[in-house]
């Protein structure tokens, strides 16, 4: 190591050439892979042949500087070294006019005392050196630290590819500005975690958001193919301003790959002006499910709302023909066509239209326009809202019709604060209040609405087995429903009982025209729930399994004729299906005389539990994995939604169309391109 002879402090600033970071050591005693590195340090004491002139620290270690062709040359000034500073590699012998390279030894000699024939040498001897004083290539941009960068990334290398990537992640799929990457104060923060990194500029950024999507797009067709049914649910929302409306469709399956309940947001699809009619909402969902080459064979249940366009859009006649368009003389043994019905009606929205039918009594209803109105008054006051912030730690709950059990909600929170509360109003004196009378009905009522609360919770899950649960839950209501708690209501109480009744025959009436085997089977496949069904109800399950159109691929014999069936996407013959029908028969069988299978955990991964049921139940397990992965209401495109109104609110409520679908299928679907 070489350095001026009045050099005060020696610092070595390291580069690591595997993590490609800047490290700065105090010690000159040892350093292994640094590449040449210059570092200005003021020099109080002038000197005589140099004034002004700042003492440069010349480190001879030129060895692994190679990194995939993008070495990275660091100086902690902020411009390349200049001419005069190829003396610190030079000897002057002025008596024979030559310059003598010292540099590990070279001891070439050079005619002259010129520094423009010692840089010529050290370009084309020591380019790493030479590249300190190049000025057209050594362009350096200085960072917060001060550290520096002579060279940046090529647009191949795996660093810059890994940024250029979450890069696209993070302004694609969150409410992120597009000019965040114009910002100084974001150029800067990632310059000083690596300098050698660059930051692409908004057109170019557009570009590898665009590739992101296709990416998305790309995996989740493979996925939708694979699957062996699909559901879908679909849903309507509206801007807040009633500025555009939108339609909603999420795919729920079951992934063998990932073995667990997968759920992709396949579009926040614009209506463009177009009227809600069941027509547009049919020729809508079908064209979006033909981008993602989802077959309709596949389609198993689609899940709406109550809306009458909604369920004529999915139940007409031309519909339920194409989707259950098979040979039925071929397959009869296969599929009772009573039970292959393709509609479910959203099960949180069927209770929260009976609930509703409360405000109809008059004491109740009157009771609710009451707390409107103290609600909207009470935080419409900000002394009044601080004070209570401050003594209870909570605020008061709006009322929002668009939120489910909102009622509930509210008078929960009004009876958890209800001391504070009064003491808020009577230290501010304020003319707002809630009677005693009012405050024995909110009491009251607080039981009643929480059974209706209970029982939407249960379905509202997105990741986990809900299905399996309706049953028991709507069971648990109608009891609850029948006892004397709620005497307080009247005739409400029946009356809310028996809509519920006749709302929900179709899950467990099998004489009903709407009838459905779905729920009693999920029911019985779930170990927790499966003793409370009848032997009738058990029946239903055992023949609705064993029609159910499924084939184990590892049985298939690859020289018989193949034929695509309804609702499987691995491709059978009738010969193959009653090949297993007999070891199907003998797993249901087993399933429901081993006691064994009997479980009370109220945390039991149901999807974990059949996956380790494969070794034994084969068949059954494959079956019971499609089955219960089925939803029962529109939560998640609820939740699809919600991130729809975050993504284009306050400032950016003009986020409108593809940019916007765009955005929220790639923070909902973030998981697909991030594993």
């Amino acid at each position: 190591m070489l350095c001026s002879p009045n050099l005060r402090q020696q610092y070595i600033l390291i580069m690591d050439l595997h993590d490609n970071d800047l490290t700065v050591d105090d010690s000159c005693h040892s350093f292994t892979q640094s590449q040449t590195l210059s570092l200005n340090i003021p020099n109080e004491e002038e000197d005589n042949d140099n004034n002004n002139r700042d003492e440069v620290l010349v480190i001879e270690n030129y060895d692994d500087l190679s990194n995939d062709g993008n070495e990275t040359q660091a100086t902690v000034n902020n411009k390349p070294l200049q001419p005069r500073d190829v003396w610190n590699y030079f000897d002057k012998d002025t008596v024979n006019n030559v310059s003598k390279c010292r540099i590990n030894e070279c001891n070439k000699v050079i005619k002259g005392l010129y520094t423009t024939n010692c840089l010529k040498h050290l370009r084309s001897i020591h380019k790493e050196v030479g590249q300190l004083f190049d000025t057209s290539k050594n362009k350096t941009i200085p960072s917060m630290y001060g550290l520096a960068t002579s060279k940046k990334f090529n647009s191949k290398h795996p660093v810059q590819l890994k940024f250029d990537r979450y890069l696209a992640i993070l302004v694609g799929s969150e409410p992120v500005p597009f000019n965040i990457v114009e910002k100084p104060v974001f150029r800067n923060m990632i310059e000083s975690i690596n300098p050698a990194v660059s930051i692409p500029y908004r057109p170019a950024l557009m570009k590898k958001i665009i590739s992101l999507e296709e990416e998305m797009k790309t995996r989740m067709i493979e996925m939708l193919s694979n699957a062996d049914i699909i559901n879908i649910i679909i849903d309507m929302w509206t801007k807040k301003g009633m500025t555009s409306s939108f339609v909603g469709i999420m795919a729920i399956f079951f992934d063998k790959k990932y073995k667990d309940k997968k759920c992709l947001a396949l579009a926040v699809r614009s209506f463009a002006g177009d009227s809600h009619t069941w027509e547009r909402i049919n020729s809508k969902t079908f064209k979006i499910l033909e981008e993602f080459k989802v077959n309709k064979n596949k389609i198993f249940r689609i899940i709406t709302d109550n809306g009458s366009n909604m369920v004529k859009a999915f139940t007409m006649d031309d519909f339920s023909k194409e989707i259950l368009d098979y040979d039925h003389e071929e397959f009869n043994y296969i599929t009772n066509i009573e039970s292959a019905r393709c509609l479910l009606r959203c099960f949180i929205h069927s209770i929260l239209l009976e609930v509703k039918k409360i405000e109809t009594n008059n004491d109740i209803g009157g009771l609710i326009i009451r707390l409107k109105d103290f609600v909207k008054s009470f935080k419409l006051s900000s002394k009044l809202s601080e004070a209570l912030k401050i003594k209870s730690g909570k605020s008061l709950v709006s009322f929002c019709n668009t939120r489910w059990n909102y009622i509930y909600l509210v008078i929960d929170r009004l009876i958890e604060v209800k001391q504070d509360l009064n003491e808020v109003l009577d230290e501010n004196m304020s003319n707002l209040s809630i009677t005693n009378e009012d405050w024995n009905i909110i009491e009251l009522l607080r039981p009643f609405l929480f059974l209706f609360w209970k029982a939407t919770n249960c379905s509202s899950k997105e990741k986990e087995v809900e299905i399996s649960e309706v049953l028991p839950t709507v069971r648990d209501l109608l009891n609850g429903l029948a006892s004397n708690d709620f005497a307080f209501l009247g005739d409400t109480t029946e009356f809310i009982r028996s809509g519920l009744e006749q709302r929900f025959a179709c899950i467990f009436d099998p004489l009903n025209s709407k009838f459905d085997a779905i729920f009693i089977t999920s029911t019985w496949l779930d170990p927790r729930y499966r003793r409370s069904l009848t032997e009738e109800e058990i029946q239903i399950a055992k023949e609705f399994i064993f029609s159910f159109d499924y084939i184990d691929t590892d049985f298939i014999l690859p020289e018989i004729p193949l034929k695509q069936t309804k609702f499987n996407c691995a491709n059978v013959t009738p010969n193959q299906l009653l090949l297993q029908k007999p070891q199907l028969r003998c797993e249901i069988e087993q399933w429901s005389s081993d006691p064994s299978y009997h479980i009370f955990d109220d945390y039991l991964d149901l999807i974990l539990y059949w996956n380790d049921k494969k070794s034994t139940l084969k068949l059954l397990s494959n079956i019971a994995l499609n089955i219960i992965c089925v939803p029962s209401s529109s939560a998640c495109v609820e939740r699809l939604f919600s991130l729809a109104s975050y993504a284009c609110s306050n400032r950016r409520n003009r986020l409108e169309g593809s940019n916007l679908e765009r955005e929220v299928l790639l923070s909902k679907n973030r998981w697909v391109f991030e594993n």
